[in-house]
């Protein structure tokens, strides 16, 4: 009797795992699609989590966008790729201040302005389906745009959503104001 109770335990165990893998609603760190999580340090040093949407900016294959927002904190986390769609695998995350840069991190503090721009980093995309949802992770160095040396260090993971058409108010280098 006491095998039959530990094996009936054992096969409910394997089949609520199996669900969990059949959903596939779960991505890094087994978070849900739609989700992401991570840290912030260095002048803003708090922990992050919230929605995460993927989507494009102007039209679709142009400008590629992961947008990560935490609305109890007010944090706003956006990638761009700057020549087309995200693809799986591990990219670098550039300097905002290079036109040349083809992938971009940024961050607002929405409560009071402030805007990080990426000067380094690395962008790995586990999972990036058909549909447009990305799974992955992100570690990146952002400097402050208002004002010089104020720097960041970003490290989220994220399971994202697809929203089409993303609307963003922070546009990389070629609309941003000088620095202080």
């Amino acid at each position: 009797m006491k095998k039959l109770k530990i094996s009936a335990l054992a096969l409910l165990s394997v089949l609520a795992l199996g669900a969990c893998d059949d959903d596939g609603g779960t991505g890094p760190g087994g978070l849900r699609q739609g989700q992401f999580e991570g840290d912030i340090s260095g002048s803003l040093d708090i922990g992050v989590a919230g929605d995460a949407d993927s989507g494009y900016g102007f039209r679709p294959g142009e400008v590629d966008l992961i947008v990560l927002t935490d609305r109890s904190r007010n944090i706003e986390i956006a990638l761009f790729d700057s020549e087309g769609e995200f693809i799986e695998g591990r990219r670098t995350i550039e300097d905002e201040n290079d036109f040349e840069s083809r992938i971009i991190g940024y961050v607002v503090d929405l409560d009071t302005g402030e805007s990080f721009g990426s000067v380094s980093g690395t962008l790995d995309l586990d999972n990036v389906t058909d549909s447009g949802r990305i799974q992955g992770s992100a570690r990146f160095t952002a400097e402050s745009d208002d004002i010089d040396g104020d720097f960041i260090n970003v490290d989220v993971v994220f399971n994202t959503d697809y929203a089409g058409s993303i609307d963003f108010n922070v546009s990389p280098s070629f609309s941003r104001a000088q620095k202080n």
